[in-house]
């Protein structure tokens, strides 16, 4: 009897830990690594929750792939390895949709890989490939988040009252790294009011770690986040992507924040590197979306018929962001098709 990729999933997602863990040491097939199957593991139980993050694991997933990859005979590697990283990549998207930041990585790969030339020893085209990858995290992820923290720290002054929305890492670096630096100077610091949202509860995260470095927080759900904006100065926000017409990808919730913060004339501010800018464009969150699983918001019972939809992400208007941070500066939502212009082409050069 042959096991279809589908009946893999099915079988992790109701297996127990033990189990799981004893078939990804044992390995799945010979078409996918391990490390492969442990991302996906890991981004369908939500241990993998960030968009960089995501990215992060399925790069490095795929330069042991690389590393590992042996070139049969009569194959030419550009195209074996594009066909089995092709193949890898749609293994992955079974088990989480990809967002625009790791669309643009498995592209860049699959550039790189067709550029191989066809004689070009096997172990030196590898090494380049996975040079590349690296050069690609340094520059376009790790690179762009030190950018944009220097262009954050200018944003806020003390006595500040930042709102920010469930848990973005770069958010939460800035955050930290501005409370330092105010440490530092004898500043008194600023305020901090954690925005969250069921059913993933993010904020918490972001509430612990902020702690932990001795700030003071303010945390609330966002059905009382009318309450606290009155006093708020700024809102900052993570995305997921940006579109070309300047709508704003981000956590379920975000959206209905930018709204209200619209309406309280408060400034939207949203953090994001250019990688994860797209070409497409979207007018609302139910043409293209990720839905994960309905009984984390409604556990039905047996015969039970209830329709719940768990969305996980939702469109924020152009008209709702003031600012977009990026590494290459400050921009409004309406240069969104000049940066993919001219700063993605610069990305096969990497």
């Amino acid at each position: 009897m042959q096991i279809s990729e589908t009946d893999v999933i099915v079988f992790f997602f109701q297996a127990e830990d033990g189990i799981r863990d004893f078939c990804l040491s044992r390995g799945l097939g010979d078409v996918y690594k391990r490390q492969v199957h442990g991302v996906g593991l890991n981004m369908s139980s939500g241990k993998l929750m960030g968009s960089n993050a995501r990215c992060l694991a399925i790069l490095s997933a795929f330069k042991v792939m690389i590393r590992d990859y042996q070139l049969p005979n009569n194959e030419i590697i550009r195209r074996d390895l594009e066909k089995k990283v092709e193949k890898a990549m749609n293994f992955l998207k079974k088990w989480r949709q990809a967002n625009e930041g790791i669309q643009t990585a498995f592209s860049i790969i699959k550039k790189l890989i067709a550029i191989i030339p066809p004689d070009y020893p096997e172990d030196k085209s590898k090494e380049w490939l996975i040079e590349k990858i690296d050069d690609f995290i340094r520059i376009k992820i790790y690179g762009a988040q030190e950018e944009i923290l220097v262009h954050g720290l200018k944003l806020i002054e003390e006595g500040d009252t930042i709102l920010t929305f469930a848990r973005s890492h770069i958010v939460e670096t800035l955050l930290v790294k501005a409370w330092r630096q105010m440490e530092q100077e004898g500043k008194k610091g600023f305020n901090i009011i954690v925005v969250d949202n069921p059913p993933y509860y993010e904020g918490r995260g972001m509430v612990e770690r902020l702690s932990q470095q001795g700030i003071e927080i303010t945390y609330t759900l966002v059905n009382g986040v009318a309450y606290f904006l009155k006093k708020v100065n700024k809102i900052f926000v993570g995305a997921s992507s940006v579109l070309c017409n300047g709508a704003v990808i981000s956590r379920i919730g975000t959206a209905m924040l930018s709204c209200l913060a619209k309406s309280y004339r408060k400034p939207f501010i949203v953090f994001c590197e250019t990688y994860k800018f797209s070409e497409k464009s979207q007018l609302d969150s139910l043409s293209s979306n990720e839905l994960d699983d309905p009984k984390m918001l409604y556990p039905t019972k047996q015969n039970q018929e209830i329709n719940a939809i768990n969305l996980r992400y939702d469109c924020t208007p152009i008209s709702n962001v003031d600012l977009i941070i990026t590494e290459i500066g400050l921009i409004p939502p309406t240069s969104v098709p000049v940066v993919n212009r001219e700063f993605k082409l610069s990305l096969i050069h990497i």
